[in-house]
């Protein structure tokens, strides 16, 4: 779940970030704790349906990221 969720991040900011001249935002949150209260995990619903808890903070940002490749895959689809 956690690397399905990477790569989505990756696709969706991927474009958006190919200059290197363009600043773009860039935040990966992991599935947190749902007893970790309010203050720390936000609950969601994903896009199939099941009821999960993120953390508030993130996980990666942009400072973590030094360079990325994205490439397309033969099937039409893009990975980085």
């Amino acid at each position: 779940m956690r690397t399905l969720l990477v790569a989505a991040l990756l696709l969706a900011f991927g474009v958006a970030a190919q200059a290197a001249s363009k600043h773009c935002k860039f935040r990966v949150h992991i599935e947190a704790n749902p007893h970790d209260g309010g203050t720390f995990a936000q609950p969601i619903r994903t896009l199939s349906g099941r009821d999960v808890h993120i953390e508030k903070t993130a996980w990666l940002s942009e400072r973590d990221v030094k360079a990325y490749y994205p490439y397309r895959a033969a099937d039409g689809s893009y990975g980085a």
